[in-house]
């Protein structure tokens, strides 16, 4: 008799199909790829188990592996237009957009009223930029389904790449309302509203996205940007740490884990992520400039502008990628690489005052005065018209009070948040004033080292002392100097301005001093949040125009109280000067030879050794002039770039002077720049930004001829010379100036006398008395707070005199 066949367990191929599609219909996925794994070792053409297969790999989001399953499908039913529909959508989640539209079209010449395929030709258009193309395949689609989710949800996507945002909501709407449900059309709605400033909206639609699908992670990212935009950082940090913990490589969120570290000062925590970010997109612009902001905040320049870099060299025409790496350049000296970038910018975008100010500055830097010069009318037309401009670039400009105080006003309202009322003082009840002093660098600047010297004098009896610093760190030695002068030192580099002003505020600081203003490095945004009750313009030579800052420290020569009304803050006048200037290191005791030094062995030597950017053309002028009336003079200027050099060995030529006439003075140590100083006959100063550097050829005993201009920066030299009892090297005018100058090159004899009389009031000069200029500020200080404590609003006084 014949056998019978033995019955087995195991299931035929159809019978496989079925459990993997009940086990797909129920979101058993791994379930249901092991049943088509079986179905297709049973029958390795199976058209249906080959079909599922790809599409279980497509709900787990394995894009390509579904590709592979589905081109075997459609191999096997060339006539599917399901098949092929499916396998377009893989090709577009796999990255191929070109091959999803030829697999689109294909489903469709096999079933050209096949909605499905419709959209998916959309998404697939889209994906190429193809925005009408797409806008058309899904009006087609929704002719034959008015109500395709997927559709509505997709022309919205494309509504909104056009700039029809309202339209764009009203289809997502329309998404939802066919398919409440609909993850991505909740977080398609989420980006629309986002993009219109809806933020607080913005945020449900990414909590109804995040219903429908729990773990949503583009929706998880998208909260972290709006919790950063609306300045909720510890939520913005949070919600992108839960989308990194579901996908870690999840590069937008990275990025957005950044931005929120960024913003609560954790500045290098920022850059990690950001390298994180970039690591796996090298492209990624946002990661890149965010990146290069965080790095030029921790002080590192060079890093910075190589971020910086990057960002132009992906993006060449981002004005504002162009302004940030011309600024970082600047800050690093390569102002000729700087300008540069900042003509570009201005090429792009000729009404950004930003940019026009930057340019205008780099232009000075390089002495390259016909740009500047030009520059200069434009922005000076700009702040008449309300226009913004960088109020520090205005007083390198001009020497209008009035338009430096409309530029500040402009500067203020456009681009520092006042966000704060001052702290009370009523209920503080303690002996001494608590006094803060602010500057960057380590209070390393001109303007900042005599306030370092003046904080370590401070009666400590009447004041405690406090430092807050930011920028690039000094040497330990500076730092350890800083930290005697203090009774407290912070660093607020790595801290945004809120969080720098929320510090003023728990020290309960009854009055702190800005002393960078709008200079490069300065930050007014920590007192635009009002940290103390009593806010201080010491060191920065203009008005803040700035409702939040009280009082500005002056002096009658620079300052006099019939300006009050080009100064927003009231005016407090110091009887002698409004600054000191003692703090100086060790001077040999005797200068280098003059040939060590660079200079002639013979010859009177005039001498400027400000920044390239205060020489302005009709100073150089009457330089120039004067070395033509001075029989074998030379000019001693500080060297710059060698760019800089060129170009005023260059301008000297122009004007009939041998272009070896000016010597450039190399960089040295401070002891020994200041002892060099004494082969100088006289020093010249600069307008219409006097150089704060004639400080230290008067502690020296070089005598100073200066200009007095109209504002505050072009008197400086003046009240330096009052202060010093050399009033009469105080010109009116440039002619009169350069007659001054010439008369002490020509006279021995008078120069002789400056000399001397320079010699005698060194130990006396308030110029150089730090303790009488502390006892006067001090006496500033209390009568501030007195009328703060009774309630009266601030008020102009001048301090009398010991």
């Amino acid at each position: 008799m014949p056998s019978v066949p033995q019955q087995t367990d195991r299931p035929d191929p159809a019978t496989a199909v079925g459990q993997a599609m009940e086990a797909f219909q129920d979101g058993r996925l791994d379930e249901a790829a092991e049943a088509c794994a079986t179905a297709i070792s049973l029958d390795s053409r199976h058209f249906d188990a080959h079909r599922l297969a790809g599409l279980v790999q497509l709900a787990q989001g394995n894009a390509s592996a579904a590709v592979r399953f589905l081109t075997e499908a459609v191999e096997f039913d060339a006539r599917s237009p399901e098949a092929a529909n499916d396998l377009g959508r893989a090709l577009q989640g796999a990255g191929d957009p070109i091959a999803a539209v030829l697999q689109h079209e294909r489903a469709l010449s096999l079933k050209p009223d096949y909605p499905e395929a419709l959209a998916g030709l959309g998404h697939a258009h889209r994906a190429l930029g193809w925005l009408e193309d797409a806008l058309q395949s899904y009006r087609r689609a929704l002719s034959l389904q008015p109500d395709h989710a997927g559709a509505l949800n997709g022309r919205a996507a494309v509504l909104q790449d056009l700039g029809r945002a309202e339209e764009a909501l009203g289809s997502c709407t329309e998404a939802l309302a066919a398919d409440p449900d609909f993850a991505e059309a909740h977080f398609n709605r989420g980006n629309i509203l986002h993009a219109l400033g809806r933020h607080q909206r913005a945020l449900a639609s990414y909590d109804e996205a995040l219903r429908c699908r729990p773990g949503y992670v583009d929706a998880l990212a998208a909260k972290s940007a709006i919790f950063s935009l609306l300045h909720r950082h510890d939520e913005a940090q949070a919600a992108a740490q839960a989308a990194l913990s579901l996908e870690p490589e999840h590069v937008d969120a990275l990025v957005n884990l950044g931005v929120a570290m960024q913003h609560l000062g954790r500045l290098a925590e920022a850059v990690a992520a950001y390298d994180r970010a970039l690591a796996l997109a090298p492209e990624h612009l946002a990661a890149l400039r965010h990146r290069a902001a965080a790095e030029r905040d921790l002080g590192r320049l060079d890093a910075a502008e190589k971020s910086f870099a990057g960002v132009v060299a992906l993006a060449p025409e981002d004005v504002d990628a162009l302004y940030e790496h011309g600024a970082a350049l600047r800050r690093l000296g390569r102002d000729g690489e700087a300008l540069a970038c900042f003509e570009q910018a201005l090429a792009l975008s000729p009404a950004n005052g930003y940019v026009l100010g930057s340019a205008a500055l780099a232009a000075l830097s390089l002495c390259d005065w016909e740009k500047a010069e030009r520059w200069a009318h434009d922005i000076a037309q700009r702040v008449e018209t309300a226009k913004v401009v960088s109020p520090f670039v205005v007083l390198a400009l001009s020497d209008s009070a009035r338009l430096q105080a409309l530029a500040a006003r402009n500067f203020v309202r456009d681009k520092v948040r006042i966000s704060a009322r001052a702290p009370s003082v009523a209920n503080r009840d303690r002996d001494k004033i608590r006094l803060a002093y602010v500057a960057a660098n380590d209070f390393g600047a001109a303007a900042a080292r005599p306030m370092a010297a003046l904080a370590a004098r401070h009666d400590r009896t009447r004041f405690d002392v406090i430092g807050i610093s930011f920028g690039r760190a000094a040497d330990t030695e500076r730092r350890a100097v800083l930290g005697a002068a203090f009774d407290q030192l912070h660093d607020v580099t790595t801290r945004t301005d809120a969080a720098a002003a929320r510090l003023l505020r728990e020290l309960e600081v009854d009055i702190v001093v800005d002393i960078e203003g709008y200079a490069e490095d300065g930050r007014p945004g920590i007192f635009a949040a009002r940290p103390a009750p009593i806010q201080v313009n010491f060191g920065y030579p203009a008005t803040s125009g700035a409702e939040f800052v009280d009082y500005i420290i002056a002096d009658r020569t620079v300052l006099p109280f019939d300006l009050q009304k080009t100064v927003t803050e009231k005016i407090v006048q110091l009887p002698d000067c409004h600054r000191v200037s003692s703090e100086r290191p060790d001077i040999a005791p005797e200068p280098p030879s003059r040939e060590a030094a660079g200079l002639p062995a013979a010859g009177f030597v005039f001498c400027c050794f400000a920044e390239s950017f205060k020489i302005a053309r009709p100073v150089f002028d009457v330089w120039m002039r004067l070395l033509s009336r001075s029989e074998g003079s030379v000019l001693w200027l500080s060297r710059g770039s060698d760019a800089v050099c060129e170009r005023l060995r260059g301008e000297a030529a122009a004007r009939g002077i041998d272009p070896a006439r000016l010597v450039f003075a190399e960089l040295v140590a401070p002891a020994e720049h200041l002892s060099r100083h004494r082969l100088a006959d006289v020093f010249l100063d600069t307008l219409p930004f006097n150089t704060a550097t004639a400080g230290d050829a008067l502690w020296v005993g070089v005598p100073v001829v200066t200009c007095k201009g109209n504002a505050f920066a072009a008197r400086v030299g003046a009240s330096f010379a009052t202060a010093t009892g050399q009033s009469d090297l105080i010109a009116p005018d440039l002619a009169v100036y350069e007659a001054t100058a010439l008369a002490l090159a020509a006279e021995p004899e008078r120069l002789a006398e400056c000399k001397r009389r320079l010699a005698e009031q060194r130990a006396t000069a308030p110029l150089f008395d730090l303790d009488r200029f502390r006892r006067h500020v001090e006496t500033a200080y209390a009568r501030m707070h007195a009328l703060s404590r009774s309630g009266a609003p601030p008020q102009s006084f001048a301090v009398t005199a010991e």
